[in-house]
């Protein structure tokens, strides 16, 4: 059985890895969740994506709502 290595992209913390404490506003942290995951507040972080974090791939309309953001546009 293969091993799976733990993860140190996008930190889930007391504070979410973008640093916003207890609002949870990172896309990164929303989505790793037990299985209870907020649709319509992803839907409002995510939905019309202009970046991407470069840690784990997971988009978002700005760049505060993930961890290492990068613009999908190239300027």
């Amino acid at each position: 059985m293969p091993t799976t290595k733990k993860s140190t992209c996008c930190p889930t913390t007391t504070t979410d890895c973008c640093g916003h404490a207890a609002k949870k506003t990172c896309i990164c942290t929303l989505t790793k969740t037990d299985g209870k995951v907020d649709i319509e507040k992803i839907r409002k972080l995510a939905g019309n994506p202009q970046f991407i974090c470069a840690c784990c791939g997971r988009m978002a309309n700005k760049r505060i709502h993930v961890c290492k953001p990068v613009a999908l546009k190239a300027d």
